[in-house]
């Protein structure tokens, strides 16, 4: 199996977090066992937003892909609202 990955994560407009995570791999299967089109490619993209008037608050979404012949393409999305706190007093 050889496996390549990538990642970047950055700021945009000096608020939103932006992250993107790509793997590219090649499954070859084991001996006397070859697999056919082994290349697989996985992805992912996310995004967390502050929201001020929620205090701590978060908006984030992602979306994920897998695609290649080793197994079937799919696609998944994900939106959420994230709540930081802290348990000990100050």
């Amino acid at each position: 199996m050889q496996v390549w990955h990538t990642g970047l994560w950055a700021t945009v407009a000096q608020r939103i977090d932006v992250r993107a995570k790509v793997s590219v791999s090649i499954n070859r299967g084991t001996p006397g066992e070859p697999l056919p089109n082994p290349v697989q490619c996985s992805s992912i993209g996310q995004m967390a937003m502050p929201i001020s008037w929620l205090g701590g608050s978060s908006l984030t979404a992602a979306l994920a892909a897998d695609l290649g012949r080793l197994y079937p393409t799919s696609i998944g999305g994900q939106v959420g609202l994230r709540r930081s706190f802290s348990l000990l007093p100050k």
